[in-house]
C-alpha cells in the first residue's frame, strides 16, 4: 500500500510540474500586459513582475489592443492592402477570428477603444475623407461610420469613450490635440489643441481621474484633466524616443509602449511613476522579442466560479496547482465542487478538460482515497494492539 501511494504521489507531482509548465506558457491570466506589435504582426504577453515577453498570437499588422469588461481581447490589425480589420483573440487558445463582417474603410487603423455596451470604436487614416472614426458591432460585425470626414488637418490616432454620447479622440501633427466626437452625429469639437501637444498618439484613463496622453513627437507622457486647461508633463525622453500608447496598472503606474523607430530596432515597455516621472524598463525586445510596440493593455479575466484560483475564468487542473502551492488562497472543496465549470460569463463556450488534466484529477482523487483508506487501516491496527 505504501509503495502504491508513493508511486501515485510521484505521478501526481510529475503531472503537476507539467501542468505548471503548460500554464506558464499557456492562457493569458489576469494582470498580464498585452502589447500589439505591427512590425512583428504579433500580440505579445509581458509578465508584469519579470518583464518576460512571449509571443501569444499572430495578428497581421497588430496596431492596438483593448480588453472588454467581460474579458474579450480585441486587436486592431491589417486586412488586404491598407484596409483595417478588428480581430478577437481567445485568451486561452490564442485563436484569432475576424470581428467585422463588413469592410472598414480603406485606411490605416491606429487606435481602438471600447464602449460600455461592448461597441468597438476604431480611428485612423491618412487625411481628410480617408480619416475618421468607425463603430463595429461585436455581435454582428457590422461597421458604421461615426464620422464621414475628419475636420482636423491631422490624423486621428486613438480613442476613448468619454460618456454615453461622446468620444475623446487624439489627433496627430498639424492641429494636433484632443477632439470630442459625438457618437450619434459625428460632430467634432476641439477640446485642447496646439502647444504643448505636438503629436498625441494615445489616450487612457488615469488612476486618479482625468487622462494620460502619450505624444510621439514630443517624446513625452502628459496628464490631462479633460478640459481646455493645458496638460501637465509627467515624463519625457523615453529610451526609444517613440512613445505610442499607454495604460495604467492597478498600482497607478503608467505602462508605455515605446516603439523605438523602424522595424528591426527593438522596442520597449516602460514603467513610469506618475509622482516623479521616473522611468524603468520593464521589457526590452531582444533578437526574437518586441519589435515595434504600439498598443498596450492589461488583461482582466472575466469573473470565474469559486475554485478559479488562477483567475482565468474557469476551474481546471491549473487551479489545483495554484491551490497546492498556496492552500490559503481558497477552499479545495470549491475546486472539487466546480471542477470543469466554465466562466459565469462565458456563454455557450464549454471548457473540455485535456487528457493530462483529467489524469491529474483522477490521480489526485485516487491518492486522496488511498490515503484515507491507509489512515483508517492504521487506526484499526492500533485498536487491535
Amino acid at each position: 500500500m505504501k509503495i502504491l501511494i508513493s508511486l501515485l504521489r510521484s505521478v501526481l507531482n510529475t503531472l503537476l510540474m507539467l501542468s505548471f509548465i503548460a500554464s506558464a506558457h499557456g492562457a493569458i491570466v489576469t494582470g498580464d500586459i498585452l502589447v500589439a506589435d505591427p512590425a512583428a504582426s504579433r500580440l505579445w504577453r509581458v509578465d508584469p513582475a519579470t518583464g518576460e515577453e512571449q509571443a501569444f498570437a499572430q495578428v497581421s499588422g497588430a496596431r492596438d489592443v483593448a480588453v472588454s469588461a467581460t474579458g474579450e481581447i480585441y486587436v486592431l490589425g491589417r486586412g488586404v492592402g491598407i484596409s483595417t480589420n478588428v480581430f478577437q483573440v481567445d485568451p486561452k487558445t490564442a485563436a484569432v477570428t475576424q470581428v467585422n463582417t463588413t469592410p472598414i474603410s480603406s485606411f490605416a487603423g491606429l487606435g481602438i477603444g471600447l464602449g460600455p455596451d461592448g461597441s468597438i470604436y476604431v480611428v485612423g487614416g491618412g487625411s481628410g475623407s480617408i480619416s475618421g472614426v468607425h463603430k463595429v458591432d461585436p455581435g454582428t460585425g457590422v461597421v458604421v461610420n461615426v464620422t464621414t470626414t475628419w475636420n482636423s488637418p491631422s490624423i486621428p490616432t486613438d480613442v476613448i469613450f468619454e460618456s454615453s454620447s461622446s468620444l475623446l479622440v487624439t489627433s496627430l501633427s498639424t492641429g494636433g490635440g484632443v477632439y470630442r466626437v459625438h457618437v450619434d452625429t459625428g460632430n467634432q469639437v476641439a477640446v485642447n489643441t496646439g502647444s504643448p501637444w505636438v503629436g498625441p498618439t494615445g489616450i487612457t484613463n488615469a488612476s486618479s481621474g482625468g487622462y494620460i496622453v502619450t505624444d510621439i513627437h514630443r517624446d513625452a507622457v502628459f496628464g490631462w484633466d479633460g478640459t481646455a486647461t493645458d496638460p501637465h508633463l509627467i515624463s519625457e525622453n523615453f529610451p526609444g524616443a517613440d512613445p505610442r500608447q499607454s495604460v495604467v496598472d492597478s498600482a497607478g503606474m503608467i505602462l508605455v509602449a515605446d516603439s523605438n523607430g523602424p522595424s528591426g530596432t527593438r522596442g520597449f515597455v516602460i514603467k513610469v511613476d506618475p509622482s516623479d516621472g521616473s522611468q524603468i524598463i520593464l521589457a526590452q525586445g531582444q533578437s526574437l522579442g518586441l519589435d515595434s510596440p504600439a498598443g498596450i493593455a492589461i488583461y482582466q479575466a472575466i469573473p470565474g466560479p469559486d475554485g478559479d484560483f488562477d483567475q482565468d475564468g474557469d476551474v481546471d487542473g491549473a487551479d489545483f496547482l495554484v491551490w497546492q502551492r498556496d492552500p490559503t488562497i481558497g477552499a479545495l472543496n470549491d475546486w472539487q465542487s466546480n471542477y470543469g465549470t466554465p466562466s459565469l460569463l462565458a456563454g455557450s463556450r464549454i471548457a473540455v478538460p485535456e487528457p493530462t488534466t483529467v489524469l491529474l484529477l483522477l490521480t489526485a482523487i485516487v491518492a486522496a482515497g488511498l490515503q484515507g483508506q491507509l489512515s483508517r487501516q492504521l487506526q484499526t491496527n492500533r485498536k487491535k494492539e
